[in-house]
């Protein structure tokens, strides 16, 4: 059976290379009534950061998709021939999508659909999105689709490093860097770790660093700014610790995550293979 994949664009899914099996549903960043962007479409994850920087009293508000922008894509679908839909949702924290796409869906009868809540975002749920499009290129059931997002949804960790604001080009950055507060998502919502003694972005690199150790896993960092220090601090000190770490995956974080996280975070984690 012909299957088209949606996936929110939490994920950061037009960011990174996949087929034409997925397309991502964009969250639209309304800055007030007059000043609103569908996000990759009208704006790119650089543009849009730099806007929020630039005016530190501008709140941005995330929107989502009503119904009859999915009634579109599912027209849009049916005639190229799909006969089911996958649809991937980020955690609600960051997506609200299941109202119009339940209703979007009650109006065609004649199309089989699944919603599937990943409780993730950024780079674990594009890979639940890339990982079901290769399993139904491989004609796999979708039961047994199913099965691996589950897995995949219960074996991943989302750490967000939201750091303080420093000079990073000052002396005391090296000395400062790892000061902050570390929050996790879990169950689809945000929660503050107790990291007790220690820094928090030890806690979380020595997470990852004990998990390599023991399991298959991919660990990815994601970003709001790509110049950041931070990156290539943290890339460096995991490599050093273990060459697997070599495979990290760098990625950037979604808008529509970033409005809730802040602009300044790092997110950290892994996923079980």
């Amino acid at each position: 059976m012909k299957t088209k994949i949606f996936v929110c664009s939490n994920s950061s899914i037009d960011y990174l290379p996949h087929n034409e099996m997925i397309s991502s549903i964009p969250v639209i960043l309304k800055v007030s009534d007059n000043e609103m962007y569908e996000d990759y479409i009208d704006v790119n994850i650089e543009a849009f950061y730099n806007r929020i920087r630039m005016d530190k009293y501008v709140k941005v508000t995330p929107v989502f998709q009503n119904y009859t922008k999915i009634l579109e894509y599912i027209n849009e679908v049916k005639a190229q021939g799909y006969q089911q839909v996958l649809f991937l949702l980020s955690a609600n924290i960051f997506s609200d999508l299941y109202i119009s796409i339940s209703i979007a869906m009650s109006e065609h009868k004649d199309i089989k659909y699944v919603i599937f809540d990943s409780e993730s975002c950024g780079y674990p749920l594009s890979y639940m999105a890339t990982e079901a499009s290769n399993l139904l290129l491989s004609e796999e059931a979708l039961d047994d689709i199913l099965s691996h997002l589950e897995f995949l949804k219960n074996n991943q960790k989302i750490y967000f490093y939201k750091y303080e604001k420093i000079n990073e080009m000052s002396k005391s950055f090296l000395k400062k860097y790892k000061k902050g507060k570390l929050l996790k998502l879990t169950n689809g919502k945000l929660e503050t770790v107790n990291t007790s003694k220690m820094l928090p972005l030890d806690f979380v690199i020595e997470e990852l660093k004990n998990k390599i150790d023991e399991a298959e896993i991919i660990p990815f960092l994601m970003y709001t700014d790509k110049t950041t220090r931070y990156i290539n601090i943290i890339e460096e000190e995991l490599i050093k610790s273990n060459i697997k770490f070599k495979r990290l995956k760098i990625v950037p974080i979604a808008p529509g995550v970033g409005i809730k996280v802040g602009v300044n975070t790092i997110a950290i984690g892994y996923i079980v293979k």
